[in-house]
């Protein structure tokens, strides 16, 4: 009996310093989550801000129970410090936007993920959701080839497909017409981008389906970064409504997303919508929302949301966007 008391107190305490260990740990993060545009791994603890949150809240609760006055102090500041980038996604955006609008546009935007064959999931998603835009990255000649022989292109007839063996294939469907539809790329590793035009009623919008390397390594952190930069000229030359879709490999909590909507004017779709974590479907406990819709802001967002899995790390997402009339 006694030895079981010992080893039950052995489990105990060895939780106990776990415990804490991830405490103090996520208190560190919470902080140099707010100094990402000093150092590439500060900015990879700035995605997390969701399971801070939930980590704080229950260390909260405990450290009540057991009146663990000065730990709960802590874990409040730090909790607070996460809820005050996290609820403001959650307030409808007061922008007015335009005066008048032209027709409500659809689009829904997938990473399908290059390895993933599941086609006929994706097949299925856009017959009950009918966008009148897709837009895919992840894209071989696999997924070119399934999306030529479900005669998806037959009723999207204004297409661009630029599959890849790596991840960064792309394909653009439309049943709206496009044109000026060029590949592009805007950094120095060379991987694509699609731009194109979008022609609606009475006005034009410029769409760009871009996928930025992941920063994994100090290298992949400049490309990302310069590609930012390259596409925030791009934009700011154009003075058309833009829309920009894609995984961007970042969250809304990045310094260098918050500097991408100030040099370019454009605004998240998902403000107001929520945080909608899109990735990785395989764990979720680690949910973060790396695919993103950035549009200007006279566009009024109608609604954002994330739908079913397709087989790929990615969830899918729809967003039905209100474009204006003439240019922004």
């Amino acid at each position: 009996m006694a030895s079981r008391e010992n080893k039950w107190g052995k489990i105990k305490r060895g939780l106990a310093k776990r415990g804490k260990i991830l405490f103090w740990a996520t208190c560190i993060f919470t902080a140099t989550g707010f100094l990402g545009r000093f150092f590439m791994l500060f900015e990879l603890t700035s995605h997390f801000r969701m399971q801070y949150f939930v980590i704080l809240l229950i260390a909260g609760v405990i450290y009540c129970c057991k009146k663990k006055w000065i730990l709960l102090s802590i874990a409040a500041v730090f909790f607070i410090a996460n809820v005050a980038v996290i609820l403001p996604w959650y307030v409808p955006d007061r922008d007015k936007g335009a005066d008048s609008y032209s027709q409500p546009l659809r689009l829904l935007f997938s990473n399908v993920h290059t390895g993933n064959n599941n086609y006929s999931s994706l097949i299925e998603l856009v017959g009950r959701e009918t966008p009148d835009i897709i837009v895919l990255e992840e894209v071989d000649n696999g997924w070119v080839n399934a999306l030529k022989e479900k005669k998806l292109s037959d009723e999207y007839k204004f297409c661009e497909f630029c599959p890849r063996r790596d991840n960064f294939g792309l394909a653009v469907l439309s049943r709206i017409p496009l044109k000026d539809v060029n590949v592009k790329s805007f950094c120095e590793v060379m991987v694509p981008s699609i731009v194109a035009v979008i022609q609606i009623p009475k006005s034009e919008l410029l769409l760009i389906a871009t996928h930025p390397v992941p920063p994994a390594t100090p290298g992949y952190y400049s490309w990302r970064n310069e590609q930012f930069e390259h596409i925030a000229r791009y934009v700011s030359n154009d003075p058309r409504p833009c829309v920009i879709v894609g995984d961007l490999n970042l969250t809304m909590w990045s310094y260098y997303h918050d500097k991408f909507l100030a040099e370019t004017g454009l605004k998240n779709a998902r403000q107001g919508f929520g945080i909608k974590p899109t990735w990785p479907t395989i764990l979720p406990p680690l949910f973060i929302p790396l695919d993103h819709c950035l549009c200007s802001s006279s566009i009024k967002v109608i609604n954002f949301r994330t739908n079913g899995w397709i087989g790929s790390d990615h969830l899918p997402f729809i967003v039905d966007l209100l474009p204006p009339v003439g240019d922004r």
